[in-house]
């Protein structure tokens, strides 16, 4: 789904979904006071500009080749993936079911078992949208630098920035725990997949 997560073969353990959000840069939008404004998600702004996107590291994943040039306009993501914490209080304030955690705890650990189109209703009610690939591979890469993986190049120092398979997990972990990549993002690489705003590069949808 996403050309840079696919060029972490060995990296993510955990092939579960989840969303990370993005706000429209629409002014004057409207916002209401609820239950759930605590613990609205935290965004990063995000300087766009022109990037080489694709592998651009292996040049070998199909899905992710060949690799062109993209323009990106300003935007703002998610410091982090969305929690439970964060999705329970919505879901709440919706008045809808929570999502199952299988008994490994929700709090602060990256929320999964949310459908594309939950997805996307949770985006809408903060006035927000799900990215497109090209906004999150370039925010995943720093601004769209010539990185391996989110934060770094050196598989040595991979276990500083990302939670992967290595840690034996068959499930989510609290967001946050490592260190982010070079404009403040977290666990752009590892834990889990995250959703964008078409269901498959080659499925496009509006």
């Amino acid at each position: 789904m996403i050309p840079f997560n696919n060029l972490l073969r060995d990296i993510p353990a955990i092939f579960l979904q989840l969303l990370i959000v993005y706000l429209i840069l629409i002014t004057g939008c409207k916002t209401t006071l609820t239950p759930s404004e605590k613990t609205k998600p935290e965004m990063v702004f995000v300087k766009g500009g022109e990037f080489l996107m694709g592998d651009v590291i292996e040049k070998r994943n199909k899905d992710a080749l060949p690799s062109h040039v993209v323009s990106v306009d300003d935007f703002f993501i998610g410091k982090y993936e969305v929690t439970y914490a964060q999705y329970d209080a919505y879901a709440r304030a919706k008045n809808i079911e929570l999502p199952k955690d299988r008994g490994y705890g929700r709090g602060e650990r990256a929320v999964v078992y949310i459908n594309w189109y939950q997805a996307q209703d949770f985006c809408t009610y903060w006035g927000w949208r799900l990215p497109s690939e090209k906004e999150w591979e370039y925010a995943a890469r720093a601004g769209g630098k010539h990185i391996r993986y989110s934060g770094t190049n050196d598989p040595d120092s991979l276990g500083h920035y990302a939670i992967t398979d290595r840690l034996n997990l068959n499930f989510s972990y609290p967001v946050g725990r490592k260190k982010p990549n070079q404009i403040g993002l977290y666990d752009m690489s590892g834990n889990v997949f995250e959703m964008i705003g078409n269901f498959y590069q080659y499925y496009a949808y509006p």
